[in-house]
């Protein structure tokens, strides 16, 4: 069944509208969606924000909704709704699919254009807890030249056993970054497929048995019901007391609480989230206390120019293609 609108009908004269919504490259999509020529562009704020406006457009680019994601999806849903097609300009799509969808209606995602930044933030905790910067940190704000304390604390990525557990687009570019740095990459996904990027391969379900044998976690996979809190008490008390925990995915993979438990009682060396469970986390949460961690406000996808221009360029190619009746690009399996 054809599910995208023919162009000839925007040729002759019949105008389309657009809604975007959310902040994630906002004046590259927005230059992009203007150039069509027949289609008409609304920007709203936040992905939140496009409720209202379900019943009356014909496409939504918007960027992972939080806290109204359940009533896009009612919205999406109704008899009264004309979208044909959602583009989500974020990785995550949780927001939204994680609630009861039309099947008519084909989502898609950036197809990893915030891959290399966010693989490169993994980097920067790793290198940064290994190395031992907020101790060292800590030491310049005091004018103390410890080396002393430092040096029992330090390790190397070099040589590490890294664990990459979700082996997507983020997944694969942080695998490449960590073997140029000379760690071996065990990958972790749900099939347990060969993946150039890795050394070694296993099946999400091979964790707990594997994950004594690694130096690092990093967390990179997908926020579905079977991986929140993949990483809880039970995994982290299998973990060697010299490994670090990253979480650069979503927050409710790792289990808050579980972690700060590990990490005051000593039983992993640090850990380094840019997502956390709630999110933004409350000023009275444990962790913000906890030993060992360094925390960043989601800020992975970032400081990369490049990544707003790779979102625009997927946001381009897939209108071109919903205009002229093809297949779209990335689209997100419900």
């Amino acid at each position: 069944m054809r599910t995208v609108p023919d162009a000839t009908g925007i040729r002759e004269g019949v105008r389309m509208k657009v809604v975007f919504g959310g902040p994630i490259a906002r004046p590259q999509v927005l230059e992009v969606l203007r150039q069509f020529p027949g289609v008409d562009v609304l920007a709203v704020d936040e992905a939140d924000d496009v409720c209202p406006h379900v019943g009356d457009a014909d496409v939504l680019v918007i960027a992972n909704p939080r806290d109204k994601g359940r009533h896009i999806a009612e919205a999406l849903g109704s008899p009264a709704c004309r979208v044909k097609w959602v583009q989500m300009v974020s990785a995550g799509t949780e927001g939204l699919t994680a609630h009861p969808l039309p099947p008519h209606i084909p989502i898609t995602n950036q197809g990893g254009a915030a891959a290399p930044a966010v693989a490169e933030h993994a980097m920067g905790l790793l290198l940064a807890l290994t190395h031992r910067l907020d101790v060292a940190l800590k030491n310049q704000a005091a004018a103390s030249w410890n080396v002393g304390a430092l040096r029992p604390l330090l390790q190397s990525v070099e040589g590490m056993t890294v664990g990459v557990i979700g082996m997507g687009n983020i997944g694969r570019e942080l695998a490449l970054r960590l073997r140029a740095f000379g760690a071996t990459v065990h990958g972790f996904s749900r099939s347990g497929e060969s993946n150039e990027a890795a050394d070694a391969m296993h099946r999400i379900a091979e964790l707990k048995s594997q994950v004594s044998s690694l130096d690092a976690l990093v967390v990179c996979v997908a926020l579905v019901p079977q991986t929140r809190h993949l990483v809880d008490a039970e995994l982290l008390s299998l973990c060697r007391k010299t490994a670090y925990v990253i979480n650069i995915a979503r927050g409710e993979s790792v289990d808050s609480l579980a972690l700060d438990a590990a990490l005051r009682e000593g039983r992993i060396a640090g850990a380094g989230l840019d997502v956390t469970d709630p999110e933004p986390l409350p000023a009275d949460h444990p962790l913000w206390t906890a030993p060992n961690l360094i925390l960043t406000p989601h800020t992975a996808p970032m400081g990369n120019k490049l990544v707003g221009r790779r979102v625009a360029a997927v946001v381009r190619e897939n209108m071109q293609r919903f205009l002229e009746g093809r297949e779209l690009l990335h689209r997100v399996e419900l």
